[in-house]
């Protein structure tokens, strides 16, 4: 079966990603300029620099953690903007990441031949300019379908038309970009718009690859034709799955009695999976106080939103991919096996050591950070720091309310913080890396008790 070639022999290097940095602290400051702008203010309301910095870093990071009410605060015109910066952070990070996995990883194995040949009667090359064009053909039309649900299930909260078209927009915005500033404690009880928003939350952290493997699986149905789904679908929808229903059941277990006390049982699962799903570097919130929650349940919410999203995704996080290899690499330990071996292919070694590390910088920096501000506010306590340090850094938004009482530098430091995560360690390390030679000095090998 022939197999379609990216036209992307030398598009993307390292500069490119400098590039991206730069677009995107540029994408920050306009942000920043606008949101400081009286324009988009509410009367009698007004922000700092710093405020208006971190509002725009959430929103084009996708974070949703706050330092004002934007309810209160911004008018529709700042909502606009803010919508805008959801979808740079939210399709540009997708398209980026899609390239990346595409030009280094690359050999998705998306069927591409089969695509090809439905799609435009032959079987001619895909281009990266197909591949950008279904990202945001996909992202836009899923916010669109998202929005015209929700507007019509919120004619009882906002009879004018208008307050209703900006929350459904936000709200829509909010779920398929991953940026969870949405207060969706609203629709509680209302289970086509949570399962509305919850479809949005499922699209933001899947990745695009399966979006397309999906596509292809369709067509292939359509014209009988037999369609097996790549690596990285299978891995996405493993781990994501696990994932999802794992949390949702801690969830459902720690706070049956508390949280959700009162709730009959199909509320509860309703409730636990829309938790879990947000869980996932989303961050739409369906409770009002997550700090009525058990301690316990913060904790393993911590541990799960590190997880994050599927690679080439709107969500952050260490990501599924990276995770399910870890797994096949400590189960490779128990079993004497020197390889990592997933769907009878060995995985690069190279491949390996990424994820490992990745990782591991990801608890080391989320438990730096929460050391510093700790040490900055003492009188925080440090639990609910580092949950608000790792849903910074992992782009989820859910907060304890730690983050209001931060000092100016903590503040800025946690907009550090969620750049870089929303760039990607990863993606920053690549372009620190100015040796991109490879090394072929082998060097003699000794061993080192441990």
């Amino acid at each position: 079966m022939l197999k379609p070639q990216l036209k992307t022999s030398r598009y993307f290097k390292t500069h490119n990603i400098l590039k991206l940095v730069l677009f995107y602290i540029a994408s920050i400051l306009i942000g920043t300029w606008l949101l400081h702008w009286d324009i988009f203010l509410k009367p009698d309301h007004s922000v700092s620099w710093l405020e208006a910095f971190f509002m725009s870093n959430s929103s084009i990071a996708t974070t949703g953690l706050t330092v004002v009410d934007y309810t209160t605060t911004y008018n529709y015109l700042g909502w606009i903007v803010m919508i805008v910066l959801f979808n740079i952070g939210g399709v540009g990070i997708i398209l980026f990441n899609t390239m990346i996995i595409l030009l280094f990883g690359g050999k998705l194995n998306f069927k591409a031949s089969n695509m090809a040949r439905l799609d435009y009667n032959q079987s001619s090359a895909i281009d990266l300019s197909y591949i950008v064009k279904n990202v945001i053909k996909y992202f836009l039309i899923i916010e669109l379908v998202g929005t015209i649900i929700l507007y019509i299930r919120m004619g009882d909260l906002f009879p004018n038309r208008l307050d209703r078209l900006m929350n459904a927009l936000f709200l829509s915005s909010s779920g398929i970009s991953g940026s969870g500033f949405y207060d969706s404690t609203i629709i509680n009880g209302d289970y086509i718009a949570m399962w509305t928003c919850s479809a949005l939350m499922i699209f933001s952290f899947i990745g695009y690859p399966v979006i397309l493997d999906l596509k292809g699986y369709i067509h292939a149905k359509k014209a009988g034709l037999k369609y097996r789904f790549s690596t990285f679908t299978k891995i996405s929808l493993i781990v994501n799955v696990v994932t999802t229903l794992a949390f949702a059941f801690v969830f459902i277990t720690l706070e049956f009695n508390n949280a959700m006390a009162g709730y009959g049982w199909f509320e509860k699962i309703n409730a636990g999976m829309y938790v879990s799903l947000s869980t996932k570097s989303v961050g739409l919130n369906l409770f009002k106080d997550i700090n009525t929650w058990l301690p316990l349940t913060l904790f393993i919410q911590s541990i799960f939103m590190l997880i994050g999203g599927a690679p080439s995704s709107a969500c952050g996080g260490i990501k599924t991919n990276a995770i399910y290899i870890f797994w096949r690499y400590l189960k490779s330990l128990f079993k004497g096996q020197d390889d990592v071996i997933i769907y009878n292919r060995k995985v690069p070694d190279k491949t390996v050591k990424l994820s490992l590390v990745l990782i591991l910088l990801f608890i080391s920096i989320s438990g730096i950070v929460t050391m510093i501000i700790s040490c900055i506010n003492p009188d925080i306590n440090i639990a609910n720091i580092w949950f608000d340090v790792v849903s910074g850094f992992t782009t989820t938004g859910f907060s304890t309310g730690a983050l209001a009482q931060f000092d100016q530098f903590s503040v800025f430091l946690m907009a550090i913080l969620m750049g870089v995560g929303r760039i990607g360690v990863l993606n920053i390390l690549m372009m620190l890396n100015k040796n991109n030679e490879k090394n072929h000095i082998q060097y003699v090998e000794r061993e080192i008790a441990i």
